[in-house]
């Protein structure tokens, strides 16, 4: 986290010391059981993270990595931080002049996006930038279940 909040004030060279040395932590930390870990932060976490301090940094194409593997290993119970993440991820290929990747994660999120509404605003924003797009079928798909949702 620390990483990730230096990235935001732009010193990239400190983010980046910081995130080396929190990854050389975790590799020789010893890994207990998942049923004795006494918080949440697992692999996709970290994946999460560094997708959120690459972006800030201007590395997209590493965000965009990151944030992939971060929504690929989320558990079926985590529907609301699959789309809040997926919605990043979208929000970063569509910057990254990608709009069909980016209406395909949220067509791959689908079934998950309804009945969600704290991250509307993220899903706002997102159809708002594909505004120049959408004349690309598969952002029509996308734009148009996000709408039906949203309205």
């Amino acid at each position: 986290m620390q990483a990730e909040a230096t990235a935001a004030e732009g010193d990239r060279y400190q983010a980046l010391s910081l995130f080396q040395h929190a990854e050389q932590d975790l590799e020789r930390a010893d890994s207990l059981l998942e049923t004795e870990w006494t918080g949440n932060y697992r692999r996709e976490s970290l994946e999460h993270q560094t997708g959120l301090m690459l972006a800030a940094l201007g590395d997209l194409a590493g965000a965009e990595e990151h944030f992939a593997l971060s929504v690929g290993a989320r558990r079926s119970v985590e529907r609301r931080t699959r789309i809040l993440i997926g919605a990043r991820l979208a929000h970063v290929q569509i910057h990254r002049r990608q709009p069909q990747a980016s209406a395909k994660t949220v067509l791959r999120l689908g079934a998950d996006l309804s009945g969600i509404t704290r991250v509307t605003s993220e899903l706002r924003a997102l159809r708002a930038a594909w505004a120049p797009y959408r004349k690309e079928r598969e952002v029509q798909d996308a734009d148009r279940l996000l709408a039906g949702l949203l309205s």
